[in-house]
């Protein structure tokens, strides 16, 4: 979908014509909401462009992430199974953890387990939601104490990524495709991965 499109779909239906469901005369609570909204969108637009979260991105947009405080979204596909990242979420994320949880058909259960834990905003909190049927994975790793942590969190994730996938094509946890299999997420997912494991890059920001 083009950004304008996603864009163009957060308008809403009011006395017979389309227009943002925003103005600046709002409270800011809901420009806070709105807002919120657009960033988790242009997240989901930057997933599919892994390029645009490289290395040698320029600082500032990566600071722009840090700053707000927001998402970041990686959708990667690995052995024909969509894999979506959400990093850095909070409180304020919870919908759209939900909505991604929903679109790969979790359980009323288990997306109501997610979003009790994400509301808790405790530090060092991941989870991992995978269905077999449509081959679809949605992986989370929130805030963390440290860099360290993040590396933590990122690995526990991968491995259960790794198990999910391994368990539905039949192949065997302890062989080499497994281990390939984690080699091929984290190397997708790498870029993120190192910038926040790194405490020093970390404070920089």
């Amino acid at each position: 979908m083009s950004l304008s499109r996603m864009i163009w779909a957060m308008t809403c239906r009011t006395s017979g014509q389309w227009e943002l469901p925003i103005t600046w005369d709002l409270p800011s609570q809901t420009r806070r909401t709105w807002l919120s909204s657009l960033w988790t969108m242009l997240m989901m637009w930057t997933a599919q462009k892994p390029g645009l979260l490289t290395s040698s991105m320029p600082r500032l947009w990566l600071s722009a992430y840090l700053s707000f405080g927001k998402m970041l979204f990686r959708r990667i596909n690995i052995k024909n199974w969509e894999i979506t990242f959400a990093f850095l979420f909070a409180k304020e994320d919870v919908d759209s953890i939900v909505r991604l949880l929903a679109e790969a058909e979790a359980s009323d259960k288990i997306i109501e387990t997610v979003r009790k834990n994400i509301l808790r905003e405790r530090d060092n909190e991941g989870f991992c939601f995978s269905n077999p049927a449509l081959r679809k994975s949605v992986a989370g790793i929130g805030h963390t104490s440290s860099g360290e942590e993040f590396l933590n969190s990122s690995i526990h994730e991968i491995v259960h990524l790794v198990q999910d996938i391994a368990k539905t094509d039949g192949l065997d946890p302890y062989g080499e495709s497994a281990a390939y299999l984690g080699g091929d997420i984290s190397s997708k997912i790498s870029d993120i991965v190192c910038r926040f494991s790194c405490d020093k890059c970390r404070e920089a920001s």
